[in-house]
């Protein structure tokens, strides 16, 4: 998914625009502002794995798009009982994209028995 496919679909699910339609000015660099830095935040606690200007991986995308939405619902004025769906979702996406990017660890170390 590419930042501008991002922008949209957040703006979607604000319920902001309707499928089909294109975001303006504003509301584009609004939603690519969050997005980047909820990216940086995501890259300072090494949980994304792809470039800031790059494609996000469909594995994380929707994820994404959920997280950066939950970061809009005051700027774009979503009813509050939706806003708060809207925030437990993007909670839950952060978690996931830190589940799909975490290294597993592996012991070095032998087992000791007893």
């Amino acid at each position: 998914m590419t930042k501008t496919e991002l922008i949209k679909k957040v703006l979607q699910k604000l319920r902001v625009l309707e499928v089909g339609e294109t975001p303006d000015a504003d509301q584009t660099t609004t939603v690519g502002d969050m997005y980047d830095s909820a990216y940086q935040e995501l890259k300072d606690d090494e949980i994304v794995t792809w470039t800031s200007t790059g494609d996000i991986p469909t594995k994380e995308a929707q994820q994404m798009v959920s997280y950066v939405s939950s970061m809009l619902v005051d700027e774009f004025n979503v009813p509050e009982g939706r806003a708060q769906r809207l925030i437990i979702q993007g909670n839950n996406a952060r978690q996931r994209l830190f589940e799909l990017n975490a290294v597993e660890y592996v012991s070095t170390e032998e087992p000791e028995y007893y």
